[in-house]
């Protein structure tokens, strides 16, 4: 809501917290606005609150998790075979761990563990260079034989044209819905605030380089600006002429009731 005299205030302020953040902006200055509420764009706002960087607003047009985010898989591999992504993921797994300690919410964090089979000589060396990259960061994995991948795989049938199987014991899936607003709440309690259902229709670079980004809701002027629209980026990008190439693709994924099998 945007008062007579411009300046923003909180429904949060009238009618108690919500976990995912006002409907409006309170700040009209930011060090930095974040757009876009999905899983990319509240966890960036949650590590820079951790950094100290809480002068944070995060504008989001719907509620949070709304766009792709809310349908991912939400899986959480240790298996890659970039050094730098392996970091990553491994960070991943230990933070959807920690945050329900941290802030009261669950990520729907289940470990489950991975097999990935080998059925060629090129696929099996590439399983062992990547367990090169994750045994040089301790991350723990193991090549298996074809009779322990199928005592771990009680549903496989024959084994015959499996080489070898790759086994990472700590992969696992979280909800990620669950997992972005805890982070959410994670944020917020650190001082950065969210913004819903709040509409961004401009962004302007001002003379002295800072950001001015126009909502219905009002104008927040900052010094950084993030796209983290998702889907929504290149429309995003466009209003501050910045070309932003990228497709949305559709994929398909199965889920199962539980399998005593796969247990």
């Amino acid at each position: 809501m945007a008062p007579s005299d411009g300046t923003f205030h909180s429904l949060e302020q009238e009618s108690g917290s919500h976990p995912q953040g006002s409907e409006a902006p309170v700040r009209n200055d930011a060090q930095c606005v974040i757009i876009g509420g999905g899983a990319m764009g509240v966890g960036l706002l949650y590590h820079l609150a951790h950094e100290g960087w809480t002068d944070t607003l995060l504008i989001e047009k719907g509620e949070l998790t709304s766009g792709s985010t809310w349908h991912a898989a939400g899986l959480v591999p240790n298996f890659i075979g970039s050094l730098n992504m392996a970091k990553v993921h491994a960070y991943g797994i230990d933070l959807y761990k920690a945050l329900e300690a941290e802030t009261g919410m669950s990520t729907g964090w289940h470990g489950c563990g991975a097999i990935r089979l080998a059925v060629t000589e090129d696929q099996a060396d590439w399983y062992r260079y990547v367990q090169g990259v994750l045994g040089s960061l301790g991350i723990e994995s193991h090549l298996i034989s074809p009779d322990e991948v199928r005592q771990r795989v009680p549903l496989m049938g024959s084994t015959d044209d499996i080489i070898l199987g790759f086994w990472t014991p700590n992969d696992g899936w979280s909800d990620p819905t669950g997992s972005t607003n805890a982070m959410a709440v994670g944020a917020r309690q650190l001082g950065a605030e969210i913004a819903r259902h709040t509409l961004v229709t401009a962004v302007d670079q001002l003379p002295d380089g800072r950001w001015k980004v126009t909502t219905d809701k009002g104008e927040v002027t900052c010094d950084h600006v993030v796209n983290a629209a998702g889907h929504y980026s290149p429309q995003l990008g466009a209003m501050s002429g910045i070309d932003v190439p990228i497709v949305s693709m559709i994929h398909q994924y199965l889920i199962t009731e539980s399998l005593p099998e796969m247990a």
